[in-house]
């Protein structure tokens, strides 16, 4: 107990300096920890229902049951003050920060609750008012109470209604459908419609132009035989189909698809006649197996009469076919088999087939076997259908001059090695796919397909035992595919799946989207903040037959190129576009007026709201527009705040479609959401409202991020070329800039080394450190990159020499982001050179990542027109044409500051030299190359979320890299002990990682989530949470350098040791 009363003592102490707002403690610590609690929450688990009897001095607020037993939110109950200030919100508007901040200020004085209250209204957003209200006032006295329901009892903090809620002193309180509670947005499960197999998915694919087709048969991608044919997906790349042609022969054809959403194809040298004696079943099982085996023996092999052939897996479809094909050329065939019954069904298929020759495919003897029968010739030509190191004892008995023809690509793709010892007896290795069939050599296609149809004449090529199948047997379909002891094909009948449409036209239409028709006689109102999203769905709209417009944008279209585009939707698509003032829908009376004026032309049958900032505007779309009979549809893109709308909407039976993006992501995607459009405008249930997050894919791979955040890479507007001029100008200014942070200074504490940053080509040193260095508590340098054309090792030396002259001796902390990384680590190996140690830090700027988006500006004279044209924002092709025609960097450069508007004439030639900068930094970064020898310090890579766990960027070229994946975020005070000294490690919202405290701290603890994971099972031990508000550590693909700023803020935490 000695210890408790310590920790609760310093719990005490640390609640008076810095407000804690949870308490964390088990069914042992819960007592004490109650008695110590003030105003905080306390989060208490316990084992059994019987331990949750709670007195009068605690209020339960949350009670859940878990599998490892119950966790309880617990707070002590507050006075409800009668004179409390009462602020009610109005039914025509919200009330402003400016009316609040007034009652605020008495309610602090006084130390007494403000109670701001919503009555019978739907407010427009619970959530984002409350947030608009904290961020602008930052009030702890505000309390918010929402009351949604009809009610007719006026609000009293003493009412009975509210004397209860009020008491337990929550920030929002929301009642609905007659109890308390709050909102929360909670995930939707997964649809449960049906989900399109592997068949139907092929289905509205399945046809050739013109051709009437009948059957078509399943084949394997991999032709393996020792491996699990559960895992061998059926190759719907390649599929053989029997049906008529466009002339009225019955044919059979081997057919592919070059794309995931394309219709299959066929060419005429594997289109062939069906025998008069076949049907068009028998016809569906020949054409794949027969031209592999022709074009592997006699194409590839280049077979001779008499050599000797070993075909593995001889009872399969792929082995029958090449021993015909082997028999016909005059070879001694050799097979092997898996049990008695596909021996007994080899003989009586191929009765030439000696039973000697017949063997064991699992017989270890068997390789020794065949060089005593060809008296230690070895085997002219081996067919292989085997994976892995069985392979290389058959390999053993080629013959000298021997093929070996693989039909297996797993080794293939796994590059599994082969040894240069195969070629010493001139062998031949020869890959044999049935895509191989498609890309043959021109002069080869009439000699497979004439080797196929003389085949066929001569009675070897013969039909192969079959099972048909429909579309809707798929399982029964592939259970036989996957069945070893089964040598026949599988077909689907293609004539009995005639109403697959029908029956499944959910799926097809998933396949194959319709087109949102819209009616050419009604108007549309487009309303939004960005001109271009505006234009964007206008033109959307004039495609699908849209003529009336009337837009509505918050920023005047100055630009020549959005007033250009209008003109063309205009001249094309033959629209009225009618542009009102940017102002009309900030006022419920204006909205009214802006609906009038677009149904004096015609009736209004579509509304579209987009990008808005003011979500005010949304809800006075909605209520003007409740009464317009014609509208017919109701789009909310992208706008903060709206499911209030949406839900009142659906509530009313209005049509509502409401697509919302991610936090992160920015509106240059709307691509995306038109392609949803088309599908959710489609419905047939108009009373429904839907919600759909375009959210970041988990999977994506930092390739695929790069593809798409060039803009992260280079400056973002002219606003920051002109600090960057400003920077380039000051040559008189120390290398090194002192950022403000929570230290009290550099040199002020000796044991404390400051920490260098290096940033990368975006902005301003001050302006891009600023989130990062005002969390940290080490001295923060900012490292100015000298201007001019100074190569990478000139500006290494001249900052290592600032460094050492502000800090003599290692260790030194650097850190890079973006462009600065490679800076930062050829900075690292010069200080290493000089014996000092390092330890580096890389934000977002693996040099692989960072060259791969400057490599999408292109090279040469392609690479200086797009990086002026995208730092410039040119976006005339006439300019774009005339930079391509000159010469020289310098004549395009010259060019394109004359398409700079409003650009003073003194800031013309520090402009010029900020572009030459930025031009020549980016051609380092594409020339850049790791130095050989590795670096001996420590380096840590902070990257996105969804990169893949074992992708390390190219980093591993410079060194061992400590991979710092982010996990999950939390805000922490954790009192700990390590051995008998009790130790408490202060984590200012700090987001956990995967990775040795040791790496950041340079002092000795376990890794940090291994403990945690066991210690928040079952906490031995309090823990208290600091209330601060929380920053996003993830970073979605668009998220602007300055947050992974933030982020990386949090990578460094406080250490206060608790006197024992």
């Amino acid at each position: 107990m000695q210890v408790f009363t310590i920790l609760s003592e310093k719990i005490l102490q640390l609640n008076k300096d810095k407000h804690i707002s949870l308490i964390l403690a088990n069914e042992d610590t819960a007592k004490q920890a109650a008695s110590i609690i003030i105003g905080e929450f306390l989060l208490a688990r316990f084992e059994t229902s019987q331990e949750l009897i709670f007195g009068q001095e605690l209020i339960v607020i949350v009670q859940q049951q878990f599998e490892d037993g119950y966790w309880v939110l617990l707070k002590k109950p507050v006075p409800v003050n009668d004179r409390s200030s009462v602020i009610h919100l109005s039914t025509e508007a919200l009330v402003s920060p400016g009316q609040l901040r007034s009652s605020l200020s008495v309610g602090k004085d006084n130390g007494t609750k403000v109670y701001v209250v919503a009555q019978n209204q739907n407010l427009q957003d619970v959530e984002t008012f409350v947030t608009h209200i904290y961020k602008n006032l930052k009030s702890e006295h505000a309390r918010y109470v929402f009351v949604l329901d009809q009610s007719s009892t006026t609000f009293s903090p003493t009412g009975r209604l509210f004397l209860d809620q009020l008491s337990q002193d929550l920030t929002v309180n929301v009642y609905l459908n007659g109890s308390w509670g709050s909102l929360r947005h909670l995930p939707l499960l997964q649809s449960t419609a049906p989900k399109p197999s592997t068949l139907q998915k092929l289905r509205p694919y399945l046809s050739l132009k013109d051709w009437d087709l009948s059957f078509a048969s399943l084949n394997y991608e991999d032709w393996c035989l020792n491996r699990s044919r559960s895992e061998l997906p059926p190759d719907i790349g390649v599929m053989d189909l029997s049906g008529w042609s466009p002339e009225g022969r019955r044919v059979m054809a081997l057919a592919h698809k070059e794309e995931p959403n394309i219709h299959f194809k066929t060419t005429p040298h594997l289109t062939w006649s069906i025998p008069d004696s076949w049907s068009l079943e028998d016809a569906a099982t020949v054409p794949l197996p027969y031209a592999m085996a022709y074009y592997g023996l006699v194409l590839k092999a280049a077979v001779k009469a008499t050599e000797s052939i070993l075909v593995h897996g001889g009872h399969s479809i792929m082995g029958q076919a090449f021993l015909a094909a082997a028999i016909q050329l005059e070879l001694v065939p050799y097979t092997t088999v898996t049990n008695t019954q596909q021996k007994e069904f080899i003989r009586t298929r191929f009765p030439q087939i000696l039973e000697s020759n017949i063997h064991n495919i699992y017989d270890k003897q068997l390789p020794m076997n065949i060089m005593k029968e060809t008296k230690g010739k070895g085997i002219d030509i081996i067919v292989n259908c085997l994976q892995g190191q069985i392979i290389q004892s058959y390999i053993n008995c080629l013959a000298y001059y021997g093929r070996f023809l693989n039909l297996c690509m797993a080794d293939m793709q796994q590059n599994q090695l082969l040894g240069m010892q195969f070629f010493l007896r001139n062998t031949g290795f020869f890959g044999v796919l049935p895509d191989h069939l498609f890309d043959i050599n021109p002069s080869w296609c009439e000699w497979l397909h004439s080797l196929v149809e003389k085949g066929i004449d001569s009675g070897v090529v013969k039909p192969f035992a079959r099972k048909v199948f429909t579309f809707f047997q798929e399982d029964e379909a592939l259970r036989t595919l996957n069945d070893v002891d089964y040598n026949g094909r599988v077909l689907i009948n293609i004539k009995n799946t005639q109403n697959f449409q029908k029956r499944n036209s959910e799926l097809v239409q998933n396949e194959i989207s319709l087109k949102f028709i819209f009616n050419s006689e009604k108007s549309c109102i487009i309303v939004g903040g960005r001109p271009e999203d505006c234009l964007n769905i206008v033109e959307w709209l004039s495609i699908r037959g849209a003529r009336l417009f009337t837009i509505c944008s918050h920023n005047r279209p100055t630009s020549v190129l959005i007033k250009r585009r209008a003109r063309l939707l205009c001249s094309y698509y033959h629209v009225r576009i009618n542009i009102v003032p940017t102002d009309k829908t900030t006022s419920l009376q204006g909205t009214k007026q802006l609906i009038q004026e677009a149904t004096s032309t015609a009736p209004l049958g579509f509304i579209c709201a987009v990008s808005m900032d003011n979500y005010s505007s949304l809800h006075n779309l909605d209520v003007a527009s409740r009464n317009v009979a014609s509208l017919a549809h109701f789009v909310s893109l992208l706008n903060p705040g709206s499911e209030n709308v949406s839900k009142a909407r659906r509530k009313a039976g209005l049509p509502i479609v409401d697509i919302q993006w991610s936090e992160y992501q920015k509106n240059n995607e709307m691509s995306r959401v038109l392609v949803a459009l088309d599908v959710l405008l489609n419905r047939t249930q108009p009373d429904s409202v839907i919600f759909i997050s375009l959210g970041e894919t988990k999977t994506q791979s930092i390739q695929d991020v790069s593809e798409v955040n060039l803009s992260l890479l280079l400056p973002y507007s002219l606003k920051d070329f002109e600090k960057l001029s400003e920077e380039l100008a000051d040559k008189e200014s120390s290398l090194l800039v002192e950022v403000s942070s929570l230290s009290p200074g550099l040199n002020t504490v000796q044991e404390v080394p400051p920490i260098y940053f290096i940033p990368g080509l975006q902005s301003s040193t001050n302006e891009l450190l600023e989130p990062l260095s005002k969390n940290l508590m080490y001295p923060t340098l900012g490292v100015r990159i000298p201007g001019g054309q100074l190569s990478i090792h000139d500006i290494v030396t001249q900052v290592s020499k600032s460094i050492r002259a502000v800090q003599k001796d290692g260790p030194y902390n650097i850190v890079g982001a973006s462009w600065g990384a490679i800076i930062a680590m050829e900075l690292a190996r010069e200080l290493e050179d000089q014996g000092q140690k390092t330890q580096l830090f890389i934000l977002d700027g693996a040099p692989e990542t960072t060259q791969s988006m400057a490599r999408q500006l292109g090279e040469g004279h392609q690479l200086q027109v797009n990086l002026l044209t995208r730092l410039l924002n040119i976006t005339s092709n006439k300019v774009y044409e005339e930079l391509i025609r000159l010469s020289s960097w310098e004549d395009r450069l010259c060019r394109s500051l004359m398409e700079v508007n409003s650009l003073r004439p003194e800031m013309k030639h520090s402009l010029s030299e900020a572009v030459n900068t930025v031009y020549h930094r980016v051609n380092q970064l594409l020339e850049y190359k790791p130095h050989e020898s590795l670096l001996q310090g420590h380096i840590s890579l902070i990257r996105p979320k969804g990169s893949k766990d074992d992708d390390n960027l190219g980093l591993d070229k410079v060194q061992k890299v400590l991979l710092l994946g982010l996990i999950f975020s939390q805000t922490l005070i954790i009192v700990l002990y390590q051995g008998e000294s009790p130790l408490a490690i202060v984590i200012y919202h700090f987001h956990l990682c995967s990775f040795l405290l040791e790496q950041l701290l340079g002092c000795i603890l376990w890794p940090l989530t291994r403990f945690l994971e066991s210690s928040l099972r079952n906490p031995p031990f309090l823990r208290a949470v600091e209330k601060k508000p929380i920053i996003s550590s993830c970073r979605s693909p668009r998220t602007p350098m300055k947050r992974v700023f933030e982020a990386a803020a949090n990578l460094f935490v406080r250490v206060i040791p608790i006197d024992s």
